[in-house]
C-alpha cells in the first residue's frame, strides 16, 4: 500500500498479515524490491533463481514501459524487445518454479487449480516456454 497510516492500521489490527509499504518514488521500489525477502513469496516453496532476480526484472520491467512509451507504433515497441521463444523439454529444477506459477496467477494455469511440486513433477509435462 502506499498509504503510510492504512499500512499501520493493518500491521496493529492483523500483525500476522505481512505489510509492504510502497514508497512515493516508485524507481526507488522496483530497485530495492529484489534485495529485500519477497514477503509475498508463496509459503512452502523453495526461493527460485526467478526470485533472486525479481530486483533485476522490476528494473527491465521499468525500462520496457519507457522503451513503449518512446516507440511510434505496438509494432515497433514489440520488435525492438526482440523476444526470443525457445520450447525446450521441462527439467527437473523447473518444477518448483512452474509450481509457484500456478499458485500466484491464474494466467499460466488454464484450469485455474494450483499444483504442487511434486504434482509437476509426476504430471510429465511435456514442455516449457522461455
Amino acid at each position: 500500500d502506499d498509504n503510510p497510516v492504512e499500512c499501520a492500521l493493518v500491521r496493529a489490527e492483523l500483525p500476522s498479515v505481512p505489510v509492504v509499504q510502497v514508497p512515493s518514488d516508485l524507481a526507488e521500489w522496483a530497485a530495492t524490491l529484489g534485495e529485500r525477502a519477497w514477503p509475498l513469496d508463496v509459503k512452502g516453496h523453495a526461493r527460485t533463481h526467478e526470485d533472486e532476480g525479481r530486483s533485476r526484472m522490476y528494473r527491465e520491467e521499468a525500462q520496457r514501459e519507457e522503451q513503449r512509451g518512446e516507440a511510434k507504433s505496438f509494432a515497433d515497441f514489440f520488435t525492438a524487445l526482440q523476444i526470443d521463444i525457445r520450447r525446450s523439454p521441462m527439467e527437473e529444477e523447473d518444477a518448483e518454479r512452474l509450481a509457484q506459477l500456478t499458485e500466484r496467477s491464474n494466467q499460466f494455469n488454464a484450469c485455474k487449480r494450483a499444483y504442487t511440486t511434486q504434482e509437476i513433477r509426476e504430471y510429465d509435462f511435456c514442455c516449457l516456454f522461455s
